[in-house]
């Protein structure tokens, strides 16, 4: 759940197809915008889409831009996959030339994992700087828009939102290495060593002990037990034997 959460993940099974509807007739070169759009869907999985309207389009209809940008998406598109831009503008002017005129972002709930806060944030800090622009016709102003936030985006986590979860992981293999005791199976092949009539054992390997000097076989004293495996005496309240490392049962003696 912690990758989930921090790796940015889209569905790919909707429409892709990018609306481009200029009513207002204020975006100049349509294919310039179309080139920026395609290359933003390329990269993050998300289908942006533009229109534009006159004022009086969604005031008839609606109480603010917000809710006509929402019902618009609603007819445009039957998924949560889409970023619609709607700019509106007055189809007079004012005295002076100047339009009054604002535009409103609508995104599905799919989206969220690409576009953040801080990505929307910052595209729509850049829109409003070329729009301020009016040397600037309103398409380029939002291709070159999509084109600085693309190369803001990056499909790949922060490797410091990787650092919890890999130690979290790291922390559960590390204790189910033990629980499961894959620490021993080291010992799996490891035969015990004869108890009598052998007085010498070089060069014969029990499990990962190999023994390369003879070995004596004796009783054991009060207060040793021999290791099965390689045949070496130590005391009887370790439950490892310190010559080859093998774990020795309680009931051995």
């Amino acid at each position: 759940m912690s990758f989930k959460s921090i790796i940015p993940i889209v569905p790919k099974n909707y429409n892709h197809n990018i609306v481009i509807a200029d009513d207002a007739d204020v975006i100049a070169d349509e294919w310039e915008l179309r080139e920026s759009l395609d290359r933003f869907v390329e990269k993050t999985g998300v289908t942006p889409s533009v229109v534009t309207v006159y004022d009086d389009m969604w005031m008839n209809g609606s109480n603010t831009l917000e809710d006509y940008a929402y019902n618009r998406y609603l007819q445009e598109f039957g998924d949560e996959m889409h970023w619609l831009i709607v700019y509106s503008r007055p189809k007079v002017y004012s005295s002076d030339g100047a339009a009054d005129w604002k535009w409103e972002g609508m995104q599905g709930d799919d989206t969220d994992p690409i576009l953040t806060d801080n990505i929307t944030q910052k595209f729509n800090n850049y829109l409003y700087k070329n729009l301020e622009d009016e040397s600037k016709n309103v398409g380029t102003s939002i291709a070159e828009s999509f084109d600085y936030i693309t190369g803001k985006i990056s499909r790949f986590p922060k490797l410091s939102a990787l650092f919890m979860p890999l130690f979290m992981l790291g922390f559960i293999l590390f204790h189910a290495y033990f629980m499961l005791g894959f620490n021993e199976l080291k010992y799996r092949k490891a035969v015990p060593a004869p108890e009598e009539g052998a007085d010498d054992v070089s060069d014969v390997s029990y499990g990962d002990y190999n023994s390369n000097k003879k070995v004596s076989y004796k009783d054991p004293v009060q207060g040793e037990k021999m290791c099965p495996y390689c045949g070496g005496y130590f005391s009887s309240k370790l439950s490892k034997c310190p010559h080859c490392d093998a774990r020795i049962s309680d009931d051995y003696q």
